[in-house]
């Protein structure tokens, strides 16, 4: 329903009557007819909700390709729920920034390839939320992200896999991680 050639992706609570002043209703993504999907002419996105949004189980390749998306808004999103992460934001090459704040990922499992050749991803990417205990893939997580100079850890990303979570053939000899503190990571460039 929401093309691949979306600039923007906004999930946000509104009840399913309302009216979006230069946006056209253009289906819904449940039976229900509860989460509606809206598009106006610049290929700009808002899917809404009365109450929660729930993500699916698998949001592998949930975002994957989507090439000229600059931006999302997570403020109605759920991710109680995922388990799999795999290439999620994969090739979303104009991302310029995202905020993860609201995601929980206690019971990912997959984040192999989830930020790959995300090269436009600039400056920090904060990824306090995530708790990385259950995931058992996050080979190539940040591959091709050239852009990407810091990210905020919590102790709950687990440090002992970041090595092929870092290192794939798009960053390696290129970007160098240097663990500054417990919330800290920084990429240095040499």
């Amino acid at each position: 329903l929401i093309s691949n050639d979306a600039i923007s992706i906004s999930f946000l609570k509104g009840t399913g009557g309302a009216v979006l002043p230069g946006y056209e209703r253009i289906g819904f993504l449940d039976d229900e007819q509860n989460i509606s999907v809206w598009k106006d002419e610049n290929d700009r996105y808002i899917v809404m909700n009365g109450g929660v949004i729930y993500a699916p189980e698998s949001c592998a390749e949930l975002f994957y390709e989507y090439e000229n998306l600059t931006s999302i808004n997570f403020d109605n999103f759920n991710t109680d729920f995922v388990t799999d992460m795999n290439s999620m934001f994969e090739d979303c090459k104009a991302l310029l920034s995202l905020d993860l704040h609201s995601f929980n990922t206690s019971s990912v499992t997959n984040m192999s390839t989830m930020f790959k050749n995300c090269m436009n991803l600039a400056g920090s990417l904060n990824l306090r939320s995530f708790n990385t205990s259950s995931v058992m893939y996050m080979s190539y997580m940040f591959d091709y992200c050239q852009s990407l100079q810091y990210l905020y850890l919590s102790d709950k990303f687990t440090v002992d896999i970041v090595t092929n979570a870092f290192f794939g053939p798009g960053t390696a000899p290129l970007t160098r991680i240097k663990l500054l503190s417990a919330s800290i990571l920084t990429i240095s460039r040499f």
